[in-house]
């Protein structure tokens, strides 16, 4: 019976071991950046990725920002995964079709009682800040700035000389700057509020150039109806719906797929959201 008990002990110890070899997960290539729902997701593909976001210029990024571009892939990535899934066509752009499919329902139209009710709830926050209506003329050398001014102090037309001289994409329009905020002058503010309505300044240095300001109006901080900021409530409430609606399309996915990614595998240092693995790495 001893024996035969040994006997049955080391053939179950040899099954064991057998069994944990057949269920020990294969080495991951050195090529795979990541794997979804069992699917291995090579290096190749993210490359292709960066490409289409920064072009030739992804060796420049650092880690931080390598990882965000890494998780936007795998978000599309599962996004894709999902739609498949769900038999919803991802046509020919892929990924773009894919989400789009995912997000369809976050196109229904906004009911006009949901706007009303955000513009009650928002309505300080719409408001208009104090504005400042200006023309403006960019030059490169002082030089150009003080022969500028004494030509408009001479009655030459602020515009005529901003079509003709100035270096900001104005120019074609005279350099009308249109309505401003303060908050959207902090380098000009002190300066242009000093002008009055009709008031030219002073040749103003910047890092990028010498600026001269025309004062045209002032336009007081203000409420603005419902009538006015309609379209505006209503993209709002659009991007927040398809905002909701993707992060639960993603939490969805996460949830349906584990994702993992094969940080040792990367050229950079991996910050991310998404879960390491522990695997060792082939080596690249």
């Amino acid at each position: 019976m001893r024996s035969g008990s040994r006997g049955l002990c080391r053939w179950v110890g040899a099954f064991l071991v057998l069994l944990a070899a057949c269920h020990r997960e294969a080495p991951i290539s050195a090529d795979v950046v990541a794997r979804i729902g069992g699917r291995q997701v090579p290096y190749a593909r993210f490359e292709e990725f960066l490409k289409k976001q920064v072009g030739e210029g992804a060796g420049a990024l650092d880690s931080r920002v390598l990882s965000r571009l890494l998780d936007q892939f795998l978000d599309a990535e599962l996004l894709t995964r999902l739609a498949a899934d769900a038999k919803r066509p991802a046509g020919a752009d892929g990924q773009r079709g894919a989400l789009d499919a995912l997000l369809a329902e976050a196109e229904v139209p906004v009911e006009p009682v949901e706007a009303e009710q955000y513009y009650r709830t928002h309505e300080s926050e719409l408001a208009l800040p104090e504005r400042l209506h200006l023309h403006h003329i960019l030059v490169a050398a002082e030089a150009d700035a003080r022969r500028i001014a004494q030509r408009l102090a001479a009655g030459e037309d602020f515009a005529a000389l901003a079509r003709e001289l100035s270096l900001d994409p104005s120019a074609p329009a005279g350099g009308d700057q249109g309505e401003i905020a303060l908050d959207d002058l902090p380098a000009f503010a002190q300066a242009v509020t000093r002008l009055s309505p009709g008031e030219v300044s002073e040749p103003i240095r910047a890092s990028d150039g010498w600026h001269l300001f025309r004062l045209d109006d002032r336009l007081p901080a203000r409420r603005r109806t419902f009538a006015e900021v309609a379209p505006e409530i209503t993209d709002r409430l659009r991007r927040q719906r398809g905002d909701a609606l993707l992060a639960q399309r993603l939490a969805e996915a996460a949830d349906k797929y584990n994702v993992v990614v094969y940080a040792q595998n990367l050229p950079f240092d991996y910050r991310g959201d998404h879960p390491r693995a522990d695997e060792h790495p082939v080596g690249r």
